[in-house]
C-alpha cells in the first residue's frame, strides 16, 4: 500500500468527522443546491480537500487534479469514483466563507485536538523535494578535473570547449566528487 495511501485512511479512521460534519453546516448554511440546481458539495469534502492542501502544500487547482487523479485522496474526501470533484472556484468560495465567520482556526484546533489524543502530528511537507542525481555523459572531457576553475562549477564558461566534448553537459560537484553530466532535477 502506497504511504499517502495508509497515512490518509488511517487519518480517516482516528478523526470522529461527524462532529466536523455538523459544525461546517453550522457555519456554512449553504443551500442543498448551487446555481444550476445540482445538489451541493457536502462541506465536510471541501474541508477535507483543504485539509490535503495543507497537509501536501498545493494550490486549490493542484488539490482538485489530486483528488481527481489519487484514488485514496478521492476515498478520503469521501467520494466516489463516479463522483464529480469540487473545483478549484468552488474550494476558494468554501475557503472565503470559513474566513469570513472565522471558523478555520476553530476547526483545526479541534482536529489537531483529536490527533493529539491519538499520538499523532501531522507536518505540512515543506517545499519541493529535488532528486540530486547526475546523469553521466559518455562524452565527457579527459584529463584531470584538478584545473578547472574555482566557483561555479556548472557555469558554462568552465566547461572544456574539446572537439567530442558534450557541450550541454556541465561539471557538477556532488560531494567531495566532481561529475560531468546533466542534473537530474
Amino acid at each position: 500500500m502506497a504511504r499517502r495511501s495508509k497515512f490518509l485512511q488511517q487519518i480517516d479512521t482516528l478523526i470522529d468527522w461527524a462532529g466536523f460534519e455538523k459544525e461546517l453546516h453550522k457555519v456554512g448554511k449553504r443551500s442543498v443546491q448551487d446555481a444550476a440546481g445540482r445538489p451541493a458539495y457536502s462541506p465536510l469534502v471541501l474541508f477535507k480537500m483543504m485539509l490535503l492542501q495543507t497537509w501536501y502544500n498545493l494550490s486549490d487547482m493542484a488539490v482538485e487534479d489530486m483528488v481527481n487523479d489519487t484514488l485514496s485522496a478521492n476515498a478520503f474526501c469521501g467520494l466516489r469514483v463516479e463522483d464529480t470533484v469540487p473545483d478549484h472556484s468552488t474550494l476558494s468560495r468554501f475557503r472565503s466563507e470559513l474566513s469570513e465567520k472565522r471558523a478555520m482556526n476553530r476547526l483545526l484546533r479541534a482536529l489537531n485536538s483529536q490527533l493529539e489524543r491519538h499520538g499523532v502530528c501531522v507536518q505540512p511537507r515543506q517545499g519541493v523535494s529535488i532528486d540530486a542525481s547526475i546523469t553521466p555523459t559518455a562524452n565527457q572531457p579527459q584529463g584531470k578535473t584538478t584545473d578547472l576553475p574555482t566557483g561555479k562549477l556548472d557555469h558554462p564558461s568552465t566547461q572544456r570547449t574539446k572537439s567530442g566534448v558534450d557541450p550541454e553537459a556541465r561539471w557538477v560537484k556532488k560531494g567531495n566528487k566532481l561529475q560531468y553530466g546533466y542534473k537530474r532535477h
